[in-house]
């Protein structure tokens, strides 16, 4: 058996809606490429932490813009992030 190393944390991408309405709570989720067992996901909106692991659910408060972003770090300790616009 040849055990091969893990490839290095390439990228981080954030899947789920564009837009929402006041009192919405959708989800969205965070998808890697690459990287070494276990991710460590930091969720924030306009820069604020609300919430860890894989998945985000946020309640949104008003028709305003957002900026919702993940950070990942994988057990190597490197970090990769992804930010979407809501």
């Amino acid at each position: 058996i040849t055990v091969q190393p893990a490839s290095p944390l390439a990228g981080v991408s954030i899947a789920g809606p564009s837009s929402v309405l006041p009192a919405d709570r959708p989800t969205f989720t965070a998808s890697t490429v690459g990287g070494t067992l276990p991710f460590q996901y930091v969720w924030k909106v306009n820069g604020v932490v609300r919430q860890t692991g894989t998945s985000g659910s946020f309640a949104w408060t008003s028709g305003a813009s957002y900026t919702l972003s993940v950070t990942v770090t994988d057990a190597s300790g490197s970090s990769r992030s992804a930010s979407k616009a809501v």
